[in-house]
C-alpha cells in the first residue's frame, strides 16, 4: 500500500513538473512570437523608410538632371 502511495505521489509530481515546463515553454513561445512581430515591423517600417529615401533621392537626381538639360539647351540655342 506505501509503494502505491509512493508511486501516485512520484506520478502527481512529475504531471506538476510537465505541467510548469508546458507554461514555462507557451510563455516563452509567446514572448519570441511577440518579439517575431515587432522586428517585422520595425523591418517593415525600414523598408518604407528606404524606399522613400530612395525616392527622394532619385526626384532630386531628376531634377538636377532636367536643370542640366535645360542648362545644355539654353547654351545651345545662344551659340
Amino acid at each position: 500500500m506505501e509503494q502505491i502511495k509512493t508511486d501516485g505521489e512520484q506520478a502527481r509530481l512529475a504531471e506538476q513538473k510537465a505541467n510548469l515546463a508546458y507554461e514555462q515553454l507557451a510563455k516563452r513561445v509567446e514572448e519570441l512570437t511577440s518579439l517575431k512581430n515587432l522586428q517585422e515591423q520595425e523591418l517593415a517600417g525600414q523598408s518604407a523608410l528606404d524606399i522613400s529615401e530612395e525616392k527622394d533621392r532619385l526626384q532630386t537626381r531628376l531634377t538636377e538632371i532636367e536643370q542640366e538639360k535645360n542648362g545644355h539647351h539654353c547654351r545651345n540655342r545662344a551659340g
